[in-house]
């Protein structure tokens, strides 16, 4: 596995080299750090045995400095990029995961603005790819938005978490591979499939939170999280590996990279122009402008 991941180096388009007494030598706010902190023992769990509990500190210290030579350049995080770290960390040195996930950062094939605190591409790529849904399964589309279901409640886990926490391990070396050959379009492809592979299940659902539950995988008392229904067949048919494979094969039907443009300018319009709605009101309401005063008139 570890040989097979090194492979991935290379898949992807350098945008140029990583400089790392750079980024050690950059300042990464203690804020970052506590936050780093966290999901590092989040994701390696502290153990009860002593020596076991030693090496599992030993994985957190290393993700928090991957994390903040990441961060160094990055200059914001979400939390997807942790996942994105801990699991590449899992398979390649320090080094290799710094170049693989900036290079990610760097590169609008890839992941470019996903990993920022408000990560604005990926709530205008989740809007493109409901496009693409509502013009290849008009109904599923329609559905969804029935039930209150917007692609910026789940997609997050696709296009910024990588699918980590949607698909078996033994799934994701393929995803990856996919991704790191052909890009966020392989994404797009793999949400259609995802959708289209479980739209009569969801058509039935009748509540937000049971479509969630699917589009997420998420419950948690199955054995891959699909729900109970779904998980025999997902274990007899291998249903995950078999979308992460026939993903390539997804006609989108659209130019995609003006779809995407276009979007990304609707979206940075929308949150400028909430942005000065919000500042109109923070001055209009100013404690400049409001005068409190718990004593009676002098002229009463």
């Amino acid at each position: 596995m570890m040989s097979r991941a090194r492979g991935w180096v290379d898949l992807v388009d350098s945008k140029g080299d990583v400089d790392f007494d750079m980024l050690r030598a950059e300042k990464v706010s203690e804020e970052h750090i506590r936050i780093f902190r966290r999901d590092a023992e989040r994701t390696y769990v502290p153990k009860d045995d002593p020596e076991v509990d030693k090496r599992t500190k030993a994985r957190q210290d290393k993700h928090v400095e991957n994390l903040k030579l990441i961060v160094s350049e990055v200059k914001d995080y979400h939390q997807g990029l942790g996942y994105v770290a801990a699991f590449l960390g899992l398979l390649l040195d320090s080094e290799e995961v710094v170049k693989v996930a900036l290079y990610l950062h760097r590169s609008t094939k890839y992941s470019a603005g996903y990993f920022m605190g408000a990560p604005q591409a990926f709530v205008a790529d989740a809007k493109v790819m409901y496009k693409i849904l509502e013009k290849q399964r008009p109904d599923l589309h329609k559905h969804l938005l029935s039930k209150g279901v917007l692609p910026e409640m789940f997609a997050s886990k696709w296009f910024v978490g990588l699918c980590l926490h949607v698909l078996p391990f033994e799934c994701l070396f393929e995803f990856y591979e996919n991704f790191l050959t052909h890009g966020a379009e392989y994404i797009f492809k793999f949400a259609i499939r995802y959708m289209s592979e479980f739209e009569s299940v969801l058509m039935e659902a009748k509540t937000t939170s049971a479509i969630m539950t699917i589009l997420r995988a998420e419950d948690e008392k199955a054995d891959w999280k699909l729900p109970h229904e779904l998980h025999e067949k997902q274990v007899e048919e291998n249903i995950f590996g078999r979308i992460v494979t026939e993903a390539l094969s997804v006609e989108l039907d659209c130019d995609l990279e003006s779809l995407r443009s276009s979007e990304r300018q609707s979206v940075a319009a929308a949150v400028e122009a909430a942005r000065k709605r919000d500042q109109e009101l923070k001055d209009l309401y100013s404690d400049d402008e409001i005068v409190f005063s718990d004593e009676e008139d002098e002229d009463n």
